[in-house]
């Protein structure tokens, strides 16, 4: 049977005659089961001639070697390996190209040993060999590739003993090969027909390279003639041809291709015609051969910029370049790199000394086929790198001269660099362990960083430095003694010859300034993989540039080398720091730079021992060299020594307060204090007592100044890093709170001993800016919002409730600040935060107040910024981060806030003993804030100090009231005129704090002060400062900026909500406001009003009149009334709204106080007939829209008001159209119950068409007015409106508001009109409520017919209702569902309805099986009940005998019945259907 199949199915292909008859789909599937045959085939005869399967001399055995090994299988077996196709086995190019990679991955793995090609084809035919056997007897045989299985049967039958059969395979195969499709000598290397036969010409090498392996191959094509057409003809491949190339040229070097004429066909430099080449190809092959810039390249991540700073000057080449100039070496190469690399690489010393050779005389392809190599052994582990190593380090003398030579070019350098660095990736301990690599490095280095280099050249040679500089960590003294000595000088030359002093200087955007941050960026990148003290030496000149313009990735480097940096490299990075600190050759700036930006950071950084080992080193040093030097050095009348002399002692100051930061007491004293003091008499208190003398002398001096060396600037600083070394000794060893009081906040002015002149700078002018984006006051303000929401409470009535003073005022809507109709209502106290919340059509045209700060706040100081910023965050112990304005960039405020959190920490209890007095340091700082001589930048310091910590402060607030308010109402003193932050500041501080009321808080507990004389005369004076103060917000309160304007309106608001009858504000701003008029800038008057309007109204709703006879004679009372009514008649809507939402205020709060008091005003009656002529004018001028709105506003304030108007509110009400009609609609609703004969004004104005018109709010305002009219309504009128609603509303109206009126208005007309009840329209659109999509109006529907008054309460009565007055047919689809739950609804009268139905919950019952019968058998009886027959209970005792028959089946434990079954068969069960 197996002969059979060989002969007569096994070749035949689907065109064969006996698939004639058969469907393409049965030809698919006998040619599917023919190869599954086929596979097991050659599937079991590998494993029989691998001896796996039976003994070798067993008859089994023999019979199948007897059955297969024929002509016919060695045939078929010949086929399946050449073109697998033609018998059946599917295949395509993609498949052929995995196989390709996998065969060239497998060639190389099994060939690594090998050193020639004949030796290499032999190990690596029985290493395939040995695999594919193993390969096949652990896999399937459907998941077998066929190519794997012919592959194994090929070698064991081509080393098999039996000569005849050899001979016999021999000549099959000689036979197979020379039919004309088969023959691989006559193929067509341009590959121009392949067309569909992409895979076979594919297969068909594949096969040859299989035949060659197992010796099977007696006529072997010319394998150089072969590798010579692929080289003439590849640079015209497709992808396709070029799939099909590699194959051809992975067959001609298993032929035995030789490497000598491989590598003469890659370095062939014969130039070939790329003229007619497509431009696709030609961009493809210009990608391979164009050079490349490399340092850039390989910046490693950390070199990367942070998010915020795109280096985008050091991108990439990322354009196209055609190629105009090739050879055949190199179109050769390029179209088959992957696979000469991997030949070359396993057998790099053999070809190593002729491409090396062919580099230096410039052949191109020669280098790329040397970096191929080279990155072959980088990227497998199976190719020992050593062999490269040891290969090429005889030859590196030649590639260096190729690179550093006469006849070297820009070109050759890149390559140069570009294998430097490869080969440091590939040994990176190469400076140490090879002599020749030692060499060829640093004579590169030294060669291409010279001083005349150019520093685009230099940027090449920088992406050496990592590996460079780990290599001089790992030197040994034999080899790489003067390396470091070499790259130091070099880079050092670099920084000074090719850098600028200041990198503003260079244009950004050009080569150089481009080459110069590449540079900076590749010794960053250096610095940060490497840690090494070298390379922060040379970049300490850059890094001293105070605003670099590299500064945000110079800071975001630092930091990271900073944090990653080992304490070995941190110790020598800080020494080297140090040194340049008492090393007097080095400028001031740069020892300021050393200390800061490196000394103090990384002593946070290092651990605590190392810290330790670094101040016991140099303690002596930093106290007796540098801050306690010779009295001659400090009476020197130079300038110049007396600068560096301060310098030192400020960076001196500076490390001893990162030492007693950083370290405990304790260990300063038993560790550190004996370096300094080795004495048999220490104490272990020495250096405390002198660095504290020796500070607080300093924070005192006086020193003359002069405009070039000693400068009030250094001056400055100098009692500032004294002031915070003091500040840290005390935090770090004192215990007692006099301490701090003395040392850090008392004064003597007698003895000349000043603090906060000394510590505050005094020449900067702080003009503050109204816009912040500050997230502390955010956070602030917030909370405040939260905190004054809903009603208003009585603040300044200690405990009082809260209560609405004028219940029916309410505030302007902040509409009326929007920018448009379309604005929604923004977070009112929050929107200030940050300008880009303020569109650029907010700001006035004119030239506004927004002033930006002009504080020069000593530039010297903020040298460390990076290193101060996180010491600023590190020192705060309450987490915050402070707002980095002027006053908080004060070096000595994270400080000082620092010291009130530790003596809160350490003295809490005791200062809050007593609030009648504040403790002795907040006494010293309040003595000063109130001084008349003090200097207005300490007060405004003082004041920041207190903002910062609000809470410390709060229980003295009594004492800080008047101050605060003076301070803020003192334009000159707070920071310049205008609601700025640093007022707004103020604000929010008074207002957190709850105690700080003007005048204390009626009702007080016995624990705060009785009022006495003395206290009633701090009350008054109090309430004149609140006064004073308010007054000032209000004149302040205006700004270009709606979003701050509504800020300042609300921050008065919260002012004037908590200090109600506490204050009085002057009138005059508010007038000027409302009479502000700008010829340049409509919107700047705009907002002005509007700011003048929405003060009115918060002061009218906190119990202030709008005009005040006794506080406001300085205004007169009609010019008052006289600027508000102008905005009445004001053409933009937002403001006449406005105001007439206040003149509807002042009429309400005037009508209130004349039923109080009796008496009317003649000012307001003056005033409401004003109002009245601008009404009338407003009519007379047919301004229907103004007229109605302003008394739309008036009258949501003063309904009264409107009374005045209703005729002629009729007599236009048929020609308005839109808003205004619904506006005139909403005025007549005010008084709808009580206008005479309304429903026939109605009719008469029309309002069926009103009725009908498709407007939901005018519908609705029509509907409130019908409904309040409604007792005044007839049978017919009545029934005349309920038509004309039930047209509109009883089919479904969108508005689910006028529906549920609608249903309230037929609600009423069935309960007080009953002889209404029988018209069936009525009842009809009553039952549409049970169907209505809101379950609001469902459930009133319910709720409605559900009494007793309209369904009888009895079940039977109700439910003949059910049936005659709830049943109508368009309501037939909701009867079942309504009349169920009204039938259901009786059973709440019941008193056990309530009632739970188990006594424990269901977690605690026990549950037990139960089994039911569901057959169908139970069932099949007419009207039986689900499993009613197997309805039982489990304990038989107790077993019904109603139970049907099926019971009796053996179904013990069923459901028991609840009921017996009530329903008898309408018809026999044994009854004939039909």
């Amino acid at each position: 049977a197996i002969q059979k199949f060989v002969v007569d199915l096994a070749i035949i292909t689907k065109d064969h005659s006996i698939f004639d008859d058969h469907t393409p789909f049965e030809t698919e599937r006998v040619q599917r089961c023919k190869c599954s045959v086929i596979r097991n085939l050659f599937a079991l005869l590998n494993l029989v001639l691998s001896g796996k399967v039976g003994h070798p001399t067993s008859p089994a055995v023999a019979h199948v070697r007897a059955s297969l090994l024929s002509a016919p299988f060695f045939k078929l077996l010949v086929l399946c390996t050449v073109s697998p196709r033609s018998i059946g086995f599917p295949t395509d190019i993609v498949a052929a190209t995995k196989k390709t990679q996998s065969s060239l991955s497998s060639s190389s793995q099994s060939s690594q040993s090998s050193s020639s090609s004949s030796s290499s084809s032999s190990s690596s035919s029985s290493s395939q060999n040995k695999e594919n056997n193993n390969s096949t007897s652990s896999m399937t045989t459907a998941s077998v590739p066929i190519s794997t299985l012919t592959s194994s049967l090929l070698r064991s039958l081509g080393g098999d003993t039996d000569i005849e059969m050899v001979e016999v395979l021999y000549r099959i195969v000689k036979e197979v090969l020379a039919l004309p499709n088969l023959d691989i000598t006559k193929l067509d290397y341009t590959f121009s027909s392949i067309k569909g036969n992409a895979d076979t010409l594919t297969n068909l090498m594949r096969g040859y390279r299989m035949l060659h392996d197992s010796s099977l191959l007696l006529i072997e094509p010319a394998a150089e003639s072969i590798a010579s057409r692929l080289v003439d003809h590849c640079l015209g491949y497709d992808p396709v041809q070029l799939a099909i190339g590699k194959e051809a040229l992975l067959m001609a070097l298993s032929l035995g291709l030789s490497g000598t004429s491989l590598l003469n066909l890659i370095l062939d430099d014969t130039l070939v015609d790329v003229s007619n080449l497509k431009t696709p190809i030609k961009r493809a092959l210009g990608k391979s051969v164009r050079p490349r810039r490399t340092a850039v390249d390989d910046v490693t991540d950390a070199s990367r910029t942070p998010a915020n700073e795109s280096n985008a000057t050091t991108a990439p080449y990322t354009g196209e370049y055609l190629v105009q100039r090739l050879t055949k070496g190199e179109a050769f190469y390029s179209s088959f790199h992957s696979i000469l690399d991997d030949f070359i690489a396993r057998r790099f010393s053999t070809f190593v000394e002729t491409i090396v050779s062919s580099v230096a005389s410039g052949n191109t392809v020669a280098f790329r086929l040397l970096m191929g190599s080279l990155d072959r052994f980088t990227k497998y582990k199976h190719l020992e790198k050593k062999i490269f190593l040891q290969s090429i380090s005889p030859f590196l003398g030649m590639i260096r001269e190729w690179a550093t030579g006469e006849k070297s070019s820009a070109e050759s350098r890149e390559c140069c660099v570009d294998f430097s660095r490869k080969l440091l990736r590939l040994e990176p301990d190469l400076l140490t362990t090879s002599l020749e690599g030692h060499q060829f490095i640093t004579k590169i280095f030294d060669h291409f960083m010279k001083r005349d280099t150019p520093l685009s050249v230099k940027i090449d040679i920088l992406s050496l430095l990592p590996g460079i500089l780990a290599a001089c960590e790992r030197a040994t003294k034999s080899t790489t003694d003067h390396l470091p000595k070499i790259v130091k000088e070099r880079l050092n030359e670099m920084v000074i010859y090719d850098f600028p002093i200041n990198s503003k200087d260079l244009v950004k955007g050009s080569k150089t300034y481009t080459d110069y941050i590449t540079a900076l960026d590749l010794l960053l990148a250096s610095l940060v993989s490497s840690g090494s003290a070298l390379v922060l030496e040379i970049l300490l000149p850059v890094l001293r540039e105070k605003d670099h313009a590299h500064q945000s990735t110079l800071s975001y480097q630092l930091e990271v080398y900073v944090t990653s940096v080992s304490d070995e490299n941190a110790t020598q990075a800080w020494d080297m720091a140090f040194n340049m600190l008492i090393n007097g050759e080095h400028q001031e700036d740069l020892k300021f730079m050393a200390v800061s930006q490196i000394c103090v950071p990384l002593t946070r950084h290092v651990s605590s021992s190392t810290a330790i080992q670094i101040f016991s080193k140099n303690v002596q040093i930093l106290v007796n060299g540098l801050l306690l030097p010779s009295s001659s050095s400090s009476s020197s009348s130079d300038g110049g020594d007396r600068k560096t002399l301060l310098v030192n002692r400020i960076c001196a100051y500076r490390l001893l307060e990162i030492m007693y930061e950083v370290l405990p007491g304790n260990i300063i004293k038993d560790k550190i204090n004996g370096y300094f003091y080795d004495r048999p008499d220490a104490k272990g208190t020495e250096l405390t007592q002198t660095v504290m003398r020796a500070a607080h002398a300093t924070k005192s001096e006086t020193h003359p100044t002069d405009e070039r060396h000693v400068t009030h600037s250094l001056i400055w600083q100098y009692h500032v890093s004294a002031y915070r070394a003091l500040a840290a000794v005390v935090m770090c060893t004192q215990t007692k709170d006099q301490f701090y009081n003395v040392f850090l906040f008392k004064e003597s002015k007698d003895k000349g001993e000043l603090l906060w002149e000394n510590i505050v700078d005094l020449q900067s002018e702080f003009k503050f800016e109204a816009e912040t984006n500050f997230p502390v006051v955010s956070k602030l303000v917030t909370s405040l919002r939260a905190d004054a929401s809903g009603s208003p409470p009585e603040p300044h009535v200690y405990g009082g409730a809260n209560k609405k003073t004028s219940g029916d005022i309410k505030f302007l809507s902040s509409q009326y600040l929007a920018d448009s109709s379309l604005s929604q209502d923004v977070d009112v106290l929050g929107s200030f935060f940050g300008s880009a919340g303020a569109s650029a059509g907010d700001k006035m045209e004119t030239s506004s107040s927004s002033s930006s700060s002009s504080s020069n706040n000593n530039k010297d100081a903020t040298s460390s910024s990076a290193s101060t910023l996180r010491r600023q965050r590190t020192i705060l112990s309450q987490g915050d981060r402070l707002e980095m304005d002027p006053l908080n960039n004060n070096p000595c405020m994270p400080t000082i806030l620092a010291v009130l959190d530790a003596m809160e920490s350490k003295f809490g209890t005791i200062y809050s003993s007593s609030r009648d007095e504040m403790p002795r340091w907040m006494s010293e700082m309040h003595a000063k804030f109130i001084a008349r001589e003090t200097h207005p930048n300490i007060v405004m310091f003082i004041a920041k100090i207190i903002i910062n910590r609000p809470k410390i402060f709060e229980p003295y607030a009594q004492f800080w009231l008047r101050p605060l308010m003076t301070l803020g109402s003192t334009p000159s003193y707070n920071g310049g005129t205008g609601f700025h932050y640093f007022l707004r500041d103020i604000c929010v501080l008074l207002l957190r704090w709850q105690d700080a009321i003007p005048g204390g808080m009626e009702g007080a507990p016995p624990s705060t002060p009785t009022k006495s004389a003395s206290s009633r005369e701090r009350e008054k004076e109090e309430k004149a400062g609140a006064g004073a103060f308010m007054s000032y917000l209000v004149m302040c309160c205006p700004h270009p900026t709606r979003q701050i304007l509504r800020s300042n309106l609300e921050i008065i608001r919260l002012f004037a909500e908590r200090w109600r009858g506490k204050f009085n504000v002057s009138k005059q701003s508010i007038v000027d406001q409302l009479g502000r008029t700008s010829s340049s800038s409509e919107k700047s008057t705009v907002l002005y009003r509007l700011s003048g309007l929405h003060i009115l109204t918060i002061l009218m709703i906190n119990d202030i009149p709008a005009y005040d006879k006794v506080n406001d004679a300085e205004v007169n009372e009609f010019k008052f009334y006289e600027k508000l009514l102008d905005n009445v008649m004001f053409k933009r809507k937002e403001v006449y709204e406005a105001a007439a939402e206040v003149c509807g205020l002042i009429l309400a709060y005037h009508e209130k106080e004349t039923e109080k008091s009796g008496v009317s005003s003649s000012a307001l009656d003056m005033y409401v007939q004003l109002l009245k002529d601008k009404i009338n004018i407003m009519f007379g001028n047919q301004e229907y829209d103004r007229a109605l709105n302003c008394l739309y506003k008036i009258g949501a304030h003063n309904p009264e008001f409107i009374k005045l108007w209703y005729l002629k509110i009729f007599s236009v009400l048929p020609s308005l159209i839109g808003e205004f009609k619904t506006i005139a609609l909403r005025l007549i609703l005010l008084h709808a119950s009580s206008i005479p004969e309304l429903y026939m004004k109605l009719k008469s104005a029309r309002f069926e068409s009103i009725l009908h018109h498709r407007d939901a709010d005018t519908q609705y305002v029509l509907l409130q007015i019908l409904y309040s009219m409604r007792n005044t309504l007839d049978e017919a009128q009545i029934s005349h409106i309920v038509a004309e609603t039930s047209s509109v509303f009883s089919n479904q109206h969108p508005s689910e508001s006028c529906r549920s009126l609608y249903y309230d208005l037929l609600t009423w007309v069935y309960d007080e009109h009953k002889e209404m009840r029988n018209v069936e329209a009525l009842r009809l659109n009553l039952l549409r409520g049970f169907n209505d999509s809101s379950e609001t109006i469902s459930k009133k529907a319910y709720a409605f017919w559900d009494h007793h008054t309209r369904l009888s309460e009895d079940t039977l009565t109700r439910l003949e209702q059910m049936f005659t007055e709830m049943y109508h047919p368009d309501v037939e689809g909701s009867w079942v569902h309504s009349a169920s739950s009204l039938m259901l609804q009786l059973t709440s009268a019941s008193p056990d309805y309530g009632r739970v139905m188990f006594d424990k919950p269901l977690s605690d019952g026990l549950f037990k099986d139960y089994n039911i019968d569901a057959s169908w058998q139970g069932q099949a009886s007419s009207m039986t009940p689900m499993f009613a027959p197997s309805q039982s209970q489990e304990d038989a005792s107790i077993m019904h005998g109603m139970m049907a028959r099926d019971f009796a089946h053996g179904m013990a434990g069923g459901i028991m019945a609840t009921k017996a079954p009530q329903f008898s068969a309408t018809m026999a069960s044994s009854s004939g259907g039909g």
